[in-house]
C-alpha cells in the first residue's frame, strides 16, 4: 500500500510539473504576441491620429525609409565596398594634377568661374595649368580643363577609350538596371553591340525617313489654333493622343 501511494504521488508530481511547464511556454507565447502585435497596434494608433492622409503617407515613408537608409549607411561604413577603394584610388591620382588652390567647402571652385565661364577657364589654365591640364572641383564633380593642342589630342584621340565613359552614378545605376543602355553604359564590347544595333535598326535613312510624319504632327500640336483657350486645349489633348497612338505603332514595329 505504501509503495502505491509514492506511486500515485510521484504521478501527481509530474503532471503538476507537466502543467506547471505548459502554462509558462503559454504564457511565453502570448508575451511574444503581445511584443510582436505592440508595434503594429502603436503604427495603427500613430496613422489614426494623422490630421490629413497626406500625414498618414509621410509617416509610413519615414517609418519604412528610415530604417532601410539607417541600414544601408551601417552596413557601407561597416564594409568598404569596391567602389570606396576606387574613389580613393582616383582621388590619388587626381591630387597630382595641377589645382587652384582657393577651394571653398562644398562649392569647390565654382566661385572662380564667373559670368563668362571660357574667359575664367582660359585666365585659371593660364595661371594653375601645367601642360595643358588643370582641375577644377565644381562642387563635388571632378573637372579636367584641357588647354593646350598637346594635350586634347592625347585626350581625344590618343587615349579617347579612357575619356569614352560616362562617370559613375547611382541614379542610373538604379533606374537603367547596370546601367545597360547605349546612353549610360561603359565603354566597351557591350556598349559596341549595343551602338551597332541602334544603328542598324533605329538610325538608318529608311527609318528616319518613317518618323518623318511623326515629326510633322509633333510640330502641329500645341500650335495657335481659333477654337479658343478651351477649345484649343481640347484640340491640343486630342492630338496628342493620337501622337501617341502613332508612337506605340512605331515602336511595337520595330519591336517585331
Amino acid at each position: 500500500m505504501h509503495a502505491e501511494k509514492e506511486a500515485d504521488c510521484t504521478d501527481v508530481d509530474e503532471v503538476a510539473a507537466n502543467t506547471s511547464a505548459s502554462a509558462a511556454i503559454i504564457e511565453e507565447k502570448k508575451r511574444r504576441a503581445a511584443v510582436m502585435v505592440h508595434p503594429l497596434h502603436a503604427l495603427h494608433e500613430l496613422l489614426l491620429q494623422a490630421r490629413s492622409p497626406h500625414a498618414a503617407l509621410g509617416l509610413v515613408f519615414v517609418l519604412l525609409v528610415c530604417p532601410l537608409l539607417v541600414l544601408l549607411v551601417v552596413r557601407r561604413l561597416a564594409t568598404p565596398s569596391t567602389a570606396a577603394v576606387t574613389t580613393r584610388a582616383r582621388e590619388e591620382l587626381l591630387s597630382r594634377l595641377p589645382s587652384p588652390s582657393k577651394r571653398l567647402p562644398v562649392i569647390g571652385h565654382l566661385h572662380l568661374v564667373g559670368s563668362l565661364p571660357h574667359i575664367s577657364l582660359r585666365d585659371l589654365a593660364a595661371k594653375h595649368g601645367r601642360d595643358g591640364l588643370m582641375l577644377l572641383r565644381l562642387g563635388a564633380v571632378p573637372t579636367l580643363v584641357v588647354s593646350s593642342p598637346s594635350a586634347a589630342e592625347a585626350v581625344l584621340r590618343t587615349h579617347d577609350h579612357v575619356f569614352a565613359s560616362r562617370p559613375y552614378s547611382p541614379v542610373t545605376e538604379i533606374l537603367f538596371y547596370g546601367p545597360s543602355d547605349v546612353a549610360f553604359c561603359p565603354y566597351g564590347e557591350h556598349w559596341r553591340q549595343v551602338k551597332k544595333i541602334a544603328t542598324t535598326h533605329l538610325l538608318t535613312n529608311k527609318k528616319v525617313r518613317s518618323y518623318r510624319h511623326a515629326r510633322e504632327h509633333e510640330e502641329k500640336v500645341g500650335s495657335p489654333a481659333p477654337f479658343g483657350v478651351h477649345g484649343g486645349a481640347r484640340a491640343s489633348d486630342v492630338a496628342g493622343g493620337e501622337l501617341r497612338a502613332k508612337r506605340l505603332a512605331m515602336v511595337e514595329e520595330m519591336m517585331t
